[in-house]
């Protein structure tokens, strides 16, 4: 059974403004395990400027892995703060144990822009 550890917070997306950025909701402290949590800068190139001066950007990027218990609400969008890192939610999976009962809910996130 799944015993999470590590504090984070749980920001439901709730529309957007008039200037199209996204409005969330009150946050609620929740707690995951951690699988992994990596953040990173990369260079890229400039599209537009490619050609002559090789000009580059940093890209900064993220990568994680978090499992929640089951009663943890969690849905696609949804904003998690977890070490100083804001990430969104990009996919939730259910994962069940050998006896078929859902043992805890395995999400992927990606950096919040």
């Amino acid at each position: 059974m799944l015993v999470p550890r590590v504090s984070c917070t749980l920001q439901r997306l709730n529309g957007s403004d008039q200037y199209g950025k996204e409005k969330l909701k009150f946050s609620v402290p929740i707690y995951c395990a951690v699988v992994k949590l990596s953040e990173s800068s990369q260079k890229t190139s400039v599209r537009a400027d490619s050609s002559g001066s090789r000009g580059k950007a940093i890209e900064s990027t993220s990568d994680a892995r978090l499992l929640f218990l089951p009663a943890t609400d969690i849905k696609l969008g949804d904003r998690i703060n977890i070490a100083g890192i804001s990430l969104k939610v990009e996919t939730v999976h259910t994962r069940f144990n050998i006896a078929g009962r859902v043992d805890h809910l395995q999400v992927d996130l990606a950096p919040w822009a």
